[in-house]
């Protein structure tokens, strides 16, 4: 038996659904009783402390009584995760811990930053003494990811194993189903939630001093980032927020009238590659602003244009052909066909053999 430790299955997001990929029938999701996320940062920080220490709870009394071979943690709270496996080693269990992120991300507040940063530098304190374990291994979901990490666990860098970050299962049957650019006027999508590390207020602030006669932006997600409110008035009419979480049967329609998926993050943006993921399941290319991990995604895969800024993006949009488009956008589709949920499974199967041959040899 394999358990599967998530503490926030019951998040918006990809919690869930990474849990339940993950698992097979064998398998025994731990997971909380169901607690929505809170808006305010404090409660945020105090009830992911407890939601993961209550599962560590579940965790003691579990394993011993079961044949658990792997316990995979999906994500861990850094306070309650080094408390309770300084006591507990599990040393007859194998430990694969996933980490989306490794630097920490940015707010718009000192002390929120600074509660940011001391997580951050416990969690950091963490991985290093896991890395020490004999039994423990790490999942992360891109080569720049892995090289970050390795900065933090040094000579243990070889625990480390990539995984790509799966997209959603296919949408569309092949590219007769996707929307072929018009000329006449290029459809832009921005899509998920607009927090400050996003950088999305500077961006739309740029556009609004710029003139864009062939191009429409849609903006589509929950606004966190309150400083767009202030600007709402002021941007041209080619350019509209939709100021609302966005339920999957209208982000299905809003992105089928799109010709690229566009993401515009600053270099505060300390997450992952979801959006340009998640266009891949649409067969939509992506343009994306020229940070490390969206440049090394562009390298491997072929779907992603990368710019500067806001100045190279409408040349770069209008020099593309209709020909270069479809390669995009099947590549784009190829993409989701080969590295979606349905494959995250098989994924962890793989590294988990891999290192099982390693400790054959140790």
């Amino acid at each position: 038996m394999n358990i599967i430790f998530q503490p926030y299955y019951h998040w918006l997001g990809h919690f869930k659904q990474y849990s339940d990929y993950l698992s097979d029938n064998a398998d025994n999701i731990l997971k909380p009783t169901r607690l929505n996320k809170p808006s305010v940062f404090f409660d945020f920080i105090l009830l992911r402390f407890f939601l993961c220490a209550g599962l560590f709870v579940k965790l003691i009394f579990f394993v011993p009584k079961n044949k658990v071979k792997e316990i995979i943690f999906l994500d861990v709270d850094p306070v309650s995760s080094l408390f309770f496996l300084s006591m507990f080693h599990f040393n007859k269990t194998k430990l694969i811990f996933t980490i989306h992120a490794i630097q920490t991300s940015c707010y718009d507040s000192g002390i929120k930053q600074a509660i940011a940063n001391t997580q951050r530098m416990i969690f950091n304190f963490f991985l290093r003494m896991m890395s020490k374990r004999k039994n423990a291994f790490f999942v992360v979901h891109s080569d720049l990811h892995k090289k970050q990490l390795g900065e933090i666990i040094k000579e243990n860098i070889f625990k480390i194993y990539v995984i790509e970050y799966p997209a959603p299962l296919p949408k569309v049957a092949d590219l007769d189903d996707v929307r072929i650019m018009e000329k006449q006027r290029i459809d832009l999508l921005v899509f998920g939630a607009m927090r400050v590390d996003k950088g999305i207020f500077n961006f739309l602030t740029e556009l609004c001093s710029l003139k864009i006669e062939n191009i429409k932006i849609t903006f589509a997600g929950k606004v966190y980032d309150k400083r767009i409110d202030s600007i709402k008035s002021k941007l041209p009419e080619n350019i509209l927020i939709i100021d609302n979480f966005i339920e999957q049967s209208m982000l299905d329609g809003i992105i089928a009238d799109s010709d690229y998926i566009l993401v515009p993050y600053s270099l505060n943006y300390k997450g992952g590659a979801g959006p340009l993921k998640d266009a891949t399941a649409y067969g939509k290319p992506v343009l994306a602003s020229n940070l490390p991990l969206f440049i090394e995604i562009a390298d491997k895969y072929g779907f992603v244009k990368i710019f500067s800024n806001l100045k190279q993006l409408v040349p770069l949009v209008n020099s593309i052909s209709s020909s270069e488009y479809r390669d995009l956008a099947r590549n784009s589709l190829n993409f989701s066909r080969g590295n979606n949920w349905s494959k995250i499974r098989k994924s962890y199967s793989e590294v988990g053999a891999s290192f099982d041959e390693f400790l054959k040899k140790t």
